[in-house]
């Protein structure tokens, strides 16, 4: 996909450095995971954050050149919405509060922005390659892209069983009412 057809600002100039930073500290995520303070699985908390600074440190800072593509806002874009709907389904969940619009949320728009998220990785992933040719990098970079479709296989399949388990399905529900 031609990212730059859409002809989108990257938004790296204005928010890249503040990026690095947050997604730098997602890594805590994983702790969070491994001790049990969320329940969350480990192997998908590792897979998302390392996918994460993977795109942030080690492709965007590495080569320049991707700080300027419109796939940049649509990674952001993606990323952003996805976590202000998780935190706060988070924080809701701590307060005791369930928020259907937000449940549904956090169980749903996954089926948008997981796709809109990897397709724009993969973009970046690519002009990366094309910038670093046959280099080490640029190696990475391929090497990347061979994980990212079984890796986002794994991830979004595992949201479809989470969304599963919290939103049943309106055939399950009706044949429930009907009983």
């Amino acid at each position: 996909m031609d990212f730059d057809a859409f002809k989108l600002p990257s938004a790296y100039p204005v928010m890249g450095k503040t990026l690095l930073w947050v997604q730098t500290g997602a890594a805590l995520e994983i702790i969070h995971a491994m001790t049990g303070l969320v329940r969350a699985p480990l192997f998908t908390t590792i897979i998302q954050v390392f996918s994460r600074l993977a795109v942030t440190w080690g492709l965007l800072e590495l080569t320049p050149v991707t700080q300027t593509s419109s796939a940049v806002t649509c990674v952001f874009f993606a990323w952003s919405t996805v976590e202000v709907v998780r935190y706060a389904f988070y924080a809701l969940n701590l307060m005791g509060i369930h928020q259907h619009a937000v449940t549904w949320c956090r169980y749903t728009l996954f089926y948008v922005l997981y796709p809109l998220g990897v397709a724009s990785e993969m973009t970046l992933l690519y002009r990366g390659w094309q910038a670093r040719g046959e280099t080490p990098v640029g190696y990475m970079y391929l090497a990347f892209l061979a994980l990212w479709g079984p890796g986002f296989i794994k991830m979004y399949t595992h949201m479809m069983v989470q969304r599963r388990k919290v939103i049943p399905s309106r055939r399950i529900h009706t044949a429930v009412k009907d009983q």
